[in-house]
């Protein structure tokens, strides 16, 4: 149960919490990668990704999977994927009332990196809302599902972990936040059924914090 009563700061993640970009990226590396011999199925790739940095998603392919793309194809994916964006990230007006209604501080911790951010939140039209409140795993000798991320942008805020409150929507989020010792709120069921603290609805953390 969430003891809304000592969160000072909100840590959203970004992909698949306030932004809706995972469907997307996923099919375009999917389809990249079975034309170099990938051997799952797309579903179970997507879970085996779910959360993990570009850097860590390349490293996994390498060495689980022995494919070994040629210079330049991790690359055009993710310039494929951007493109991507581009042509289907809509502004998203309900996001933006939810967190414009927040009394709280609140930030964003995100296995992407800075430019991926400001490309999805800016098509939103969240970002004038974060202004420099983004922190990515680049910035960070170990991402998710380490701690290390979320207790940066904890001390950013001189807020202690255990008055932050996550909001993740990955196991690998998940893990983090709790290995940094801080209150987890899941959002869809894609984490873990055995997490206590599950919304469907991000305007379900308006009621929970009041």
């Amino acid at each position: 149960m969430i003891n809304s009563a000592v969160v000072k700061l909100i840590i959203f993640d970004c992909d698949g919490v306030l932004v809706d970009t995972e469907t997307l990226a996923n099919q375009i590396l999917y389809q990249k990668l079975i034309g170099k011999g990938m051997p799952i199925s797309e579903k179970e790739m997507t879970q085996l990704f779910l959360g993990l940095s570009f850097t860590d998603i390349q490293h996994l392919v390498t060495q689980h999977f022995n494919i070994m793309p040629e210079p330049g194809f991790w690359m055009a994916v993710q310039q494929e994927t951007y493109t991507a964006f581009r042509s289907h990230l809509k502004p998203d007006p309900e996001t933006f009332a939810l967190l414009n209604a927040l009394s709280l501080p609140y930030c964003v911790a995100s296995s992407g990196s800075h430019e991926k951010m400001l490309l999805s939140l800016g098509l939103t039209g969240l970002l004038p809302l974060f202004e420099n409140n983004l922190f990515s795993a680049t910035q960070v000798a170990n991402g998710k599902p380490a701690p290390d991320l979320f207790l940066l942008a904890a001390d950013h805020f001189a807020v202690k972990p255990e008055h932050c409150l996550v909001i993740e929507d990955s196991v690998t989020g998940c893990r983090a936040a709790q290995a940094a010792g801080m209150q987890l709120l899941v959002y869809n069921r894609s984490a873990s059924a055995t997490y206590p603290d599950v919304i469907c609805d991000l305007r379900s953390l308006l009621g929970i914090l009041s």
